[in-house]
């Protein structure tokens, strides 16, 4: 990872150093302009042009991949560090193992701790992202849930029971998306917090502490109550 900060560093000084040779090329060009003449837009356009194409080139080149220099079609999520195929990306991942960065004093601190402490930061940063969708989704929902007494948790935006779940709320009560599961088949329904579930036998609620068998012939609603659920109730039918 510091290989990569001193090219970026490089990169970034080729940049200076192309923009401060604009300048003097400039001033060049102005100074052998005849008195009373000014440059033309035609130049001015040229030369910038000209600029333009060399920048392109110094862009293109950090776009490369890193180990063979061909164009790169991949970002390393950790360290940003461009590859083009999956043989390359094999040749960078043991490389960029994220680890928790051990306690150093300040005056031990090399470039390459200030490169963990950076890939451990962005690592953390990943993870916290999916959290901060959890909190925007459906803030309604929750309330209401809450308001009845239930604990409902939402996963994060991408997860297969996160797509299924398709509960929303009708005035004054929730209509839950509840899975069925029987002996011979897996279902899903929609049922009202005021509504029974239309289920008969021996029924179990799915909780975080095991399986509770209910009475069916209570309301959703009363079943869910003081419960903790992830993203819609999952009963078992026998």
């Amino acid at each position: 990872m510091s290989d990569e900060l001193l090219e970026l560093r490089r990169a970034l000084m080729e940049r200076k150093r192309a923009l401060e040779r604009e300048a003097r090329e400039r001033e060049s060009l102005e100074r052998q302009t005849p008195i009373g003449q000014t440059l033309t837009e035609e130049t001015i356009v040229l030369k910038s042009t000209q600029e333009t194409d060399k920048s392109a080139q110094e862009i293109d080149k950090r776009k490369l991949c890193h180990y063979c220099h061909s164009q790169s079609k991949y970002t390393c999520p950790t360290c940003y560090v461009r590859s083009c195929s999956l043989e390359c990306i094999k040749k960078h991942k043991p490389y960029c193992t994220v680890k928790k960065p051990k306690y150093k004093p300040m005056s031990q601190i090399t470039k390459d701790d200030l490169s963990e402490d950076f890939k451990w930061l962005n690592h953390i940063h990943e993870n916290v992202k999916p959290l901060e969708r959890q909190k925007k989704r459906k803030p309604g929902l929750l309330k209401a849930a809450s308001q009845l007494g239930i604990r409902l948790h939402l996963m994060p935006i991408g997860f297969t029971k996160q797509q299924q779940n398709k509960s929303r709320i009708l005035k004054n009560e929730i209509e839950f998306t509840c899975e069925i599961r029987a002996v011979t088949e897996t279902k899903w329904i929609q049922v009202k917090t005021s509504e029974r579930l239309p289920l008969e036998g021996f029924v179990y609620l799915d909780t975080p502490g095991g399986r509770q068998m209910i009475d069916p012939t209570r309301t959703l609603g009363e079943l869910l109550m003081n419960q903790t659920i992830v993203e819609f109730p999952t009963f078992y039918q026998f």
